[in-house]
């Protein structure tokens, strides 16, 4: 009771203020509808109560369609929190009890209503969910949102959405989930039209669809929804769903880095560092990567040591701080970043060269699935940079990096049965490595294929021919790469 009359009396109080500004301005109260109407179709939902309030100001009474559209605003406003705001909630409660108080007339949208008053007095309870009730608390509002959903507020299709697609008081049920999502965007919500072009990308709760997923995505970036526009840039940028455009993706990730955006930042750090769609800008790339880094964005860490450790036009070289940013990136569980780190110690870059520490750090690359740090421990343990050579510890972290389709490695598998180091020799099976290795357009693949076609014996069958057409491979795909 005493938040509800804290509430009222900051509500009167916007009355007086708007009322002593009325006198300059001549506004109907249709017009203040209208445009409240339009705020909230376009997910401008704290204009939209602005302008409804206005509206009822004008008014000087209560009235269903205005209350209605103020409901609906702060409905929005409260899902579009990761946490629980009593003040919007409590706002929100207050508009709904007013509601049904005033409405006598249209009894169906009346329990309608109630119903959504139900569910947002659930609403803390199924978000907090920190007690033993918490299955039956999202159950029931699961129930609430059934009822809100009839009456058309699309908000409550998609938290039913997300309950089937993260299984919370249900079965989960992707398909569910995405039938949800797909009626919320219908009715003009731009999250979900969001969550419905990610599904569409990813094959999630339906077949994978690119293009459609770039519609969902334009249809939520045009009602100013800054994932979507950040997704666009992305999609762009990479051809996915459409034909690479550059200009289409600097233009996307700039609106959307204007709504905040982190990917965005990230995105536009591409396209200047690699000049694409615009000229090569090394300055501007890092003050888009810092600002993103700054929000903690790790790719964009690992761009930034990139150009440090490289430098560039505008840009000195500088290893010391190339390690601190693949250092912050390694924090947050890169394995990209931890291999870089291996790296520099391995290579003496910035720091005094140290294979043991760098050992240490490609095997906790290599533990997150990073097939070029298990390539790197194999070769330390071939050539006994970190102590004794060890060809069997050798040949284990190789044939991991192999079958995760790394061609160096299996070149080396390769090599390892041709000279008997911790295997047996085994020329037939050397072959089968190289030749994988080859068909992935690995030159030394090629050029050790062509050896043992060559030479022929234990196994396998001598043969000039094929000997030279990888030989002549290689050779063009040297020129190709020079």
């Amino acid at each position: 009771m005493r938040s509800i009359i804290v509430l009222l009396f900051i509500f009167f109080i916007a009355v007086l203020n708007a009322n002593a500004q009325s006198e300059t301005k001549s506004d109907s109260w249709e017009d203040n509808y209208s445009e409240a109407q339009l705020a909230l179709e376009n997910a401008e939902y704290s204009k939209a109560f602005e302008k409804a309030i206005a509206a009822e100001r004008l008014l000087k009474k209560w009235n269903p369609e205005v209350a209605l559209v103020k409901i609906h605003a702060l409905h929005n406003l409260t899902q579009s929190n990761d946490y629980v705001d009593s003040t919007l909630n409590n706002s929100l409660l207050f508009e709904v009890d007013r509601y049904i108080k005033f409405n006598r007339g249209e009894k169906e949208n009346q329990q309608g209503i109630f119903q959504l008053n139900a569910a947002l007095k659930a609403l803390p309870i199924y978000i907090k969910g920190n007690s033993a009730k918490t299955e039956e608390m999202y159950g029931e509002a699961m129930q609430y949102y059934f009822k809100a959903a009839e009456m058309g507020i699309s908000n409550a299709m998609l938290q039913i959405g997300r309950l089937y697609s993260e299984g919370l008081g249900v079965d989960q049920n992707a398909k569910q989930g995405f039938k949800w999502f797909l009626k919320a965007a219908e009715n003009g919500n731009s999250d979900a039209m969001f969550i419905v072009g990610i599904w569409y990308s990813r094959g999630i709760g339906i077949e994978t669809d690119t293009s459609e997923g770039l519609r969902w995505f334009r249809r939520a970036a045009e009602k100013g929804n800054g994932s979507a526009m950040a997704n666009l840039g992305i999609a762009y940028l990479m051809g996915r769903g459409t034909a690479v455009n550059y200009n289409e993706a600097l233009k996307w990730s700039l609106l959307a880095s204007n709504n905040g955006e982190v990917g965005a930042y990230h995105n536009l750090g591409v396209l200047y560092a690699n000049g694409l769609g615009v000229d090569r800008d090394y300055t501007k790339a890092i003050e888009w990567y810092e600002k993103a880094a700054a929000e903690g964005f790790a790719d964009s860490m690992i761009n930034l040591g990139n150009i440090y450790s490289r430098g560039g036009p505008g840009v000195t070289e500088d290893q010391s701080v190339a390690m601190n940013w693949y250092l912050e990136a390694a924090e947050q569980g890169k394995a990209v970043a931890m291999h870089n780190i291996a790296s520099m110690y391995v290579k003496g870059l910035g720091v005094s060269v140290d294979y043991c520490e760098g050992l240490t750090w490609y095997k906790k690359s290599a533990a997150l699935g990073e097939d070029k740090s298990m390539h790197a421990v194999g070769y330390i343990y071939s050539d006994g940079k970190a102590g004794r050579r060890n060809y069997k510890k050798a040949r284990n972290w190789f044939l991991q990096a192999a079958e995760k389709g790394n061609a160096d490695s299996m070149v080396n598998m390769g090599v390892l049965h041709v000279e008997g180091n911790g295997v047996k020799k085994n020329y037939i099976v050397a072959l089968e490595w190289f030749q994988k290795a080859a068909e992935m357009g690995n030159i030394k693949g090629m050029l050790y294929l062509a050896n043992l076609y060559e030479k022929g014996g234990k196994g396998v069958r001598k043969d000039k021919d094929l000997a030279d057409q990888w030989r002549q491979k290689a050779e063009n795909l040297k020129n190709v790469k020079s």
